[in-house]
């Protein structure tokens, strides 16, 4: 029944058609932006309301009901950003999978969102009862990395333990996604794939073996791969198996066929499509995954510059 839930999330994201391929002239990507991140939650409605609340945003259209697999789907957007929330029943949580406390969860784990007023946000949810501050407001330390890095934050914990983290230097006035972590079992394999197929540059590594961080940078979004000392990875759970929290993030892409071209010639993993997306600023979709399993969707996007 898992299996099949999971194969049924990866019709649903976007449409069930196969799409036809046309002609790019690039091996790689011209434009890269940050679309979508997928998050299994205990609760639907609870997690609906945390994130209506904190990030504010649409529900784009009516919950999708699928009482045979025991399964809800919420897409909420904010800005051009979506949250796609999945409520399963057989969903379990991270401790129920890990063998022991000191060992972390390979993929998705984090997301943080750029605003204009860091101040007013955290004033707004100070006010909210059901907010896990994890942090107040801190200051990162000076770097010298080519990117228009923040310099305050805020780091909250979603209904499901999720972390959401907040930085000041926003010009959009709705949150705008800007930073995801990724926690993987071997930093420079995760570097090279990000770098390779996607065309993310790795700016920096720090820390030591047992604890680092490589923060790899494509377009002014800023993916934070981390290696702690002991992760399973994804592709070593069952298929079967659905666990609570960030399980895919999307990007909407150009030249998207010759990508899709470059990945079937390079062997990755492609678990779901090309597809149709219904999605009105996107043609097509497919969905991989990285070297240790993590899901990544690439949309060919419209009116990319």
């Amino acid at each position: 029944m898992k299996n099949v839930i999971r194969c049924l999330l990866l019709a649903l994201v976007s449409g069930l058609t196969f799409a036809c391929q046309n002609s790019k002239t690039s091996s790689q990507p011209a434009f890269l932006q940050a679309r979508l991140i997928a998050i299994v939650v205990e609760d639907l409605g609870s997690s609906l309301d945390w994130y209506s609340q904190v990030l504010g945003g649409t529900l784009i259209k009516p919950i999708d009901s699928f009482p045979d697999y025991d399964l809800r789907m919420a897409f909420l957007q904010v800005g051009d950003f979506h949250l796609e929330l999945i409520e399963s029943g057989s969903a379990v949580p991270r401790s129920e999978i890990l063998p022991s406390p000191e060992v972390s969860l390979g993929g998705w784990f984090k997301i943080g969102f750029l605003l204009p007023d860091i101040e007013a946000k955290y004033t707004q949810l100070q006010k909210i009862d059901s907010i896990n501050f994890v942090t107040g407001i801190g200051e990162l330390p000076e770097n010298e990395l080519p990117i228009k890095w923040p310099r305050r934050f805020f780091l909250l914990q979603d209904p499901d333990g999720n972390y959401v983290q907040f930085f000041d230097g926003g010009a959009e006035e709705n949150p705008s996604p800007w930073l995801f972590m990724n926690t993987v079992q071997d930093l420079s394999t995760a570097i090279s794939w990000y770098s390779t197929h996607l065309g993310f540059t790795h700016h920096e590594t720090v820390g030591e073996l047992g604890n680092r961080r490589a923060i790899v940078e494509r377009d002014n979004c800023v993916i934070e791969l981390f290696e702690p000392a002991q992760v399973l990875p994804i592709k070593e759970i069952a298929s079967d198996q659905l666990i609570l929290g960030f399980s895919k993030l999307a990007f909407g892409v150009n030249r998207f066929d010759t990508l899709l071209t470059q990945f079937r010639g390079g062997q990755v993993e492609i678990s779901h499509g090309p597809a149709s997306s219904t999605f009105p600023w996107a043609d097509q979709y497919v969905i991989v995954k990285d070297e240790e399993g993590t899901w990544v969707q690439l949309f060919e996007q419209r009116n990319t510059h």
